[in-house]
C-alpha cells in the first residue's frame, strides 16, 4: 500500500496494461493436464516480473507507453523489498521446474486492445524450431474455433520469463500465449 501511494498512475490505466483476471483464461488447461499453476498478483507498475532485474521497476520515462509512474520516488528499502519478491519468484519457478522436470512449460498474459492487434498471438521468439510444428497446430486450431486473427509474435515475441526459461531449460517446449482483453473484458475493460 505504501508503495502504490507513491504511484501517480490511476487504477484505471493500470487496468488497461495489467493482466487482469487470466487466472479465469488459463488456469484450468494447465491444472486439468496435472501442471501446476503460478499465478502473480504483483503490479507490473510496481515491480515487472517479465522483465529483467534492471528493469524490472519502472522509472518516470522509462516507458514508451507511460510516461508518469511515480510521484514519489521509491525508498532503497522499498525498491530492496520488491526485488526481493521478484528474486524469490525466479527461483520458485527455477526449483520447481528443476524438481518435476516439467516438459512444457506455458506462459500466459493478456494484451491491451489496439486496432490491428489480433485476438490471440503466440511468442515464439523462444521456441526451439523443432516445437514449432505444436505453435502452428495450436494457431490452426485457434483459428477453427472462430479466434480471428491467431497471430504468432504480435505484439508481442516473448517476455524476459521466457528468456530466463529458454537459458535455464533449453529442453523444454515453453510457450507464450496472449488473449486480447476485448474477448473477456467490458468495453471500457473495467469488469470481466
Amino acid at each position: 500500500q505504501d508503495i502504490q501511494e507513491k504511484q501517480s498512475i490511476s487504477r484505471k490505466k493500470r487496468l488497461l496494461e495489467e493482466d487482469i483476471d487470466s487466472h479465469k483464461i488459463y488456469s484450468n488447461l494447465v491444472l486439468e493436464k496435472g501442471g501446476i499453476w503460478i499465478d502473480n498478483k504483483a503490479s507490473r507498475f510496481a515491480c515487472d516480473y517479465n522483465r529483467n532485474p534492471s528493469r524490472s521497476i519502472y522509472s518516470n520515462k522509462s516507458e514508451k507507453w507511460i510516461k508518469k509512474i511515480w510521484k514519489e520516488e521509491l525508498s532503497e528499502n522499498q525498491k530492496r523489498w520488491l526485488m526481493e519478491g521478484y528474486y524469490e519468484f525466479y527461483f520458485t519457478l527455477g526449483r520447481l521446474i528443476g524438481t518435476y522436470r516439467f516438459n512444457i512449460i506455458f506462459d500466459g498474459h493478456t494484451m491491451k486492445h489496439k486496432r490491428g492487434r489480433p485476438e490471440i498471438s503466440f511468442g515464439t521468439k523462444y521456441i526451439a524450431n523443432f516445437y514449432m510444428p505444436i505453435v502452428r497446430s495450436m494457431q490452426r486450431k485457434m483459428c477453427n474455433l472462430k479466434y480471428n486473427p491467431v497471430s504468432l509474435n504480435v505484439p508481442y515475441s516473448g517476455g524476459y520469463i521466457l528468456e530466463w526459461l529458454s537459458n535455464q531449460f533449453p529442453d523444454v517446449f515453453i510457450c507464450s500465449m496472449e488473449v486480447n482483453k476485448k474477448l473477456y473484458m467490458t468495453r471500457n475493460r473495467r469488469k470481466v
